[in-house]
């Protein structure tokens, strides 16, 4: 198929054409940008705030640094950190640490969205679906007004480590930033709190030791506008391939298929004839009586 007959299909089907062309604008435009009534544009893509903050888990005389021989090492005083470090992590979503993290950054704790670490059960082998909750929190990290901390453990190849990583999402910089010291300040005065009578010995309190100075940066979410212009270009040459070739195609097939209708036609044509019916009835022998 040359250029020339190309155009002149084109041509010959302008109004499909036009109306190719009007639905590929209208889902590029779809696609980037939030359509509200009457005829107001919202772009899909949006700059959020976005903060990073790990602390250590340790104990007030650091075992994470203090090395001793097997020989020498006090069973009774040992503490796992790792698994601290887990079960902290997994408290810092509760209610009580929410409120103190919220009241901390300066915010309400109904604006706060704070995602716990997964459990190994869904880290290592996945729910079918969502929960509702899950799902909320999904919705909500899609929310540009959203303030969202997300809590995880870092894992090693030995096992988790003794590290809470908090990541936080706000519309403003100091938000975000705010989020993430208030997250440790929020688990230690939670740590505070705890009864005295519990005695637990010096030695094996937990210690939050905060790694470094909070990161805080911006992000972009959502597809770029370019995309506008990619998405409409690529559906209309689809649709202009779909309208000159498939003609072609159609006729291809028909071309294919119409021996073997020929065919199956004239098979079904022998047996239905009359003529042949009365043939085939002379020629069987008649039955003899005796």
């Amino acid at each position: 198929m040359n250029h020339i007959t190309i155009l002149r299909t084109l041509w010959q089907r302008r109004a499909l054409i036009a109306v190719a062309a009007a639905l590929s604008i209208v889902a590029g435009i779809v696609a980037a940008y939030h359509v509200t009534p009457p005829a107001k544009l919202t772009s899909r893509q949006y700059t959020v705030a976005v903060g990073q903050a790990r602390f250590l888990i340790d104990t007030p005389e650091s075992q994470v640094l203090t090395v001793s021989s097997p020989a020498t090492a006090d069973p009774s005083g040992s503490v796992d950190l790792a698994g601290r470090a887990n079960l902290l992590a997994n408290l810092i979503p509760t209610s009580p640490v929410k409120a103190a993290i919220a009241k901390r950054a300066g915010i309400r704790a109904a604006d706060l969205t704070i995602i716990g670490p997964p459990t190994p059960a869904t880290a290592y082998a996945p729910a079918p679906g969502p929960t509702p909750l899950e799902a909320s929190q999904a919705a909500k990290v899609n929310d540009r007004t959203a303030n969202i901390v997300t809590i995880t453990v870092p894992v090693a190849t030995n096992g988790p480590l003794p590290v809470i990583s908090v990541q936080t999402q706000s519309p403003r910089e100091e938000i975000a930033a705010r989020l993430a010291n208030a997250t440790i300040a929020g688990l230690q005065y939670f740590l505070a709190s705890m009864p005295e009578s519990q005695r637990i010995p010096e030695a094996r309190k937990i210690v939050l030791r905060p790694l470094g100075t909070p990161q805080v940066g911006t992000t972009v979410h959502g597809p770029p506008r370019l995309f506008a212009l990619l998405l409409p270009f690529v559906l209309f040459t689809l649709a202009c391939a779909a309208i000159v070739f498939a003609p072609y195609v159609v006729r291809a097939w028909r071309e294919i298929v119409a021996p073997e209708r020929e065919e199956a036609a004239g098979e079904q044509d022998q047996w239905t004839d009359p003529e042949t019916l009365d043939l085939d009835r002379d020629a069987a022998p008649e039955r003899v009586t005796g």
